[in-house]
């Protein structure tokens, strides 16, 4: 129950709070963004039988390793997305939904940054829920659904749509954060945290590669938008992938 309600909590404060106006620019915001999960829901449908088996059979070991293997790496596939995404943001809104939206922008670009815990969250429960371990993860949903509430009625008030965003991004982190205290007391997860360090990193030249491309690429129709983004991607990847390798 409470997976269905939180997705809605903050469109329903927002429109008492604010209005339909606020409501329309943030509902631009979450189907753009959700770009990444598109991409990533097919490795979680996949995910969840392969734990389930794992964790029946008491194969402890080879779930600490699974589990290890995605926290260590999860970043170097969603960072070059999530980068494309947040400087294409404009591009993206007037593409789909036409240049009237474009203060939406921002919005999206901090929904995207938030994304990458959402990634975690859904891994974590998935994880969570093949090894008995659903009670805890409903758990969480609740305390996360309050914690919505209690940040979009404080967010909502000063930043309108934007602090709605931020408000549904804080409570991914939460929940990012109390379900991975958890699997960890269950499982043994070794974090590379050089790894992290130096994908940040890398990630960090991918976002002032991708910045100046976005300057200068303009294709004259408007699928062009498109083009753009793949170019940046595919050039921004090979800078990316090229420093992983070299560092």
């Amino acid at each position: 129950f409470t997976g269905l309600v939180l997705p809605y909590m903050d469109t329903v404060l927002l429109t008492f709070m604010k209005g339909v106006e606020s409501v329309a620019y943030y509902n631009i915001v979450l189907p753009s963004a959700k770009i990444i999960m598109i991409l990533t829901f097919p490795l979680f449908n996949l995910l969840s039988p392969i734990v389930m088996n794992l964790f029946h059979k008491n194969k402890i070991r080879e779930l600490s390793a699974l589990a290890t293997f995605v926290y260590n790496n999860f970043l170097l596939f969603i960072l070059p997305i999530a980068i494309t995404l947040f400087v294409f943001s404009k591009e993206i809104i007037i593409l789909i939904f036409g240049a009237k939206y474009i203060q939406a922008s921002l919005a999206l670009k901090i929904y995207v940054l938030f994304s990458i815990f959402l990634f975690l969250r859904i891994f974590n429960f998935t994880f969570l829920g093949s090894i008995g371990q659903a009670g805890y993860a409903s758990k969480v949903l609740w305390i996360g659904a309050g914690a919505n509430v209690i940040l979009n009625l404080i967010l909502i008030y000063f930043f309108d749509y934007t602090g709605a965003v931020v408000a549904i991004g804080l409570t991914f982190v939460l929940m990012s954060y109390l379900t991975a205290r958890h699997l960890k007391k269950k499982i043994k997860i070794n974090i590379d945290y050089k790894q992290q360090f130096k994908i940040i990193g890398a990630g960090a030249i991918f976002l002032l590669v991708a910045a100046l491309l976005e300057n200068y690429l303009h294709f004259p129709w408007k699928l062009g938008i498109l083009l753009e983004g793949l170019d940046v991607l595919g050039v921004g990847s090979i800078v990316y992938l090229s420093l992983l390798v070299a560092f």
